[in-house]
């Protein structure tokens, strides 16, 4: 064995949230190329985004601005003939890469079983995958099970940020090796982008199979992949292999006042609506939540601009009709909400003074007291 051989060499990998949006081509294309910058400075060899991140993610909100979509599919004789379609891995000069979509990882039978069994090291998810309550917890106890299953390292990049319609889609971008998580981003994040990057030992894996002793039966019964060469070295010597970290989940009652509220931060700046939320309240307990989960949203706004987020800055600035030189900056919530949060009491025959005095109190808490009162008259 040559001395070059005995160094060890191991992987750089970044994997990204990024905050796409359907049909935004030029600002996608600034998105991947900052994550991309970033990458590089990093020195990784490997960078994974979110699904669809050139084209954006979902088209739900688009679907009535007459895309031609039927047309699309007439095409497909021509993708036919240029594509072959198919799952295949990349094999480089030391390592092979397999590749999943989104969901694939939650099917009875993912792709990565056979991957791993067929030699892939690395599997990719890029996914664009929607916040439900506990959603995270899941994700991560998928990819600790293939990868302590079959060792291996599982590498997931993930949509972050409102589609312009119901959906949030939570990022949390990470990385895993052998059951260990070596990275994880954010869950709940105001920024638009986010790296995360981890050094993996891609000869810890094939130790780690050595030692299943049912691994190397069953890979001869894998189906054979269709394998795209690539004269490209992925090992990079003298970095030492990252940590594991621990996962620290959220609450169900975070993960519902988070959720929500960079939802409607996203879904305010992107579809330009100048003057924020109107939240009528009745004193019952569903108007008041939503105005909590409103004004955490101002949070979050305050939050990210302390961190020196500019972009949250500028929208800010731009959705309350301030100049983009403008110097003003919040230093409270409250100096958020209330420019962003405006309420009344929507009071009917069967309101109380109760109800009255408690959306008087929430109001007061959350925005300047400047109460308005609307009755609702029903008519038999």
């Amino acid at each position: 064995m040559s001395p070059n051989e005995m160094i060890e060499k191991h992987v750089l990998i970044s994997t990204c949230a990024m905050n796409q949006h359907a049909l935004d081509f030029k600002g996608n294309y600034e998105r991947i190329r900052s994550t991309i910058i970033t990458a590089k400075q990093n020195n990784s060899k490997i960078r994974v985004g979110s699904e669809l991140e050139i084209t954006g993610y979902s088209c739900q909100d688009h679907f009535y601005e007459g895309i031609p979509a039927l047309r699309l599919y007439n095409h497909k004789t021509f993708f036919k003939v240029l594509t072959k379609f198919g799952q295949s891995l990349i094999e480089t000069n030391d390592g092979c890469i397999g590749f999943e979509i989104c969901e694939e990882l939650f099917t009875a039978k993912p792709p990565h079983i056979d991957m791993f069994l067929s030699s892939a090291e690395i599997i990719i998810n890029n996914s664009s995958s929607y916040f439900e309550l506990g959603k995270l917890s899941k994700r991560v106890k998928f990819m600790k099970s293939a990868t302590l299953k079959c060792g291996g390292i599982y590498v997931y990049g993930n949509q972050r940020g409102c589609d312009g319609d119901r959906l949030y889609f939570d990022g949390s971008p990470m990385i895993i090796s052998n059951g260990r998580v070596l990275a994880i981003g954010m869950q709940f994040s105001l920024n638009e982008t986010e790296v995360v990057t981890a050094s993996v030992d891609i000869d810890e894996v094939r130790m780690y199979r050595s030692s299943i002793s049912s691994f190397y039966n069953q890979s001869n019964c894998a189906p054979e992949f269709h394998r795209i060469f690539i004269d490209f070295d992925i090992k990079q010597s003298n970095i030492p292999q990252t940590d594991p970290v621990i996962v620290e989940y959220l609450k169900p009652e975070e993960e519902i006042n988070l959720g929500p509220a960079c939802w409607m931060w996203d879904y305010l700046r992107k579809t330009n609506m100048a003057g924020g939320y109107f939240i009528p309240l009745s004193g019952g307990i569903d108007s008041c939540s939503a105005a909590i989960i409103a004004y955490s949203m101002c949070f979050l706004i305050l939050n990210a601009i302390q961190n020196g987020d500019e972009k949250v800055y500028s929208d800010l600035k731009r959705i309350v009709g301030l100049p983009s030189d403008s110097t003003w900056a919040p230093k409270t919530p409250k100096e958020i909400s209330n420019l962003l949060i405006h309420t009344c009491y929507m009071a009917t025959e069967n309101s109380s003074n109760e109800t009255r005095n408690r959306s008087v109190m929430i109001a007061t808490e959350i925005e300047r007291y400047s109460f308005i009162v609307f009755y609702i008259i029903y008519l038999m």
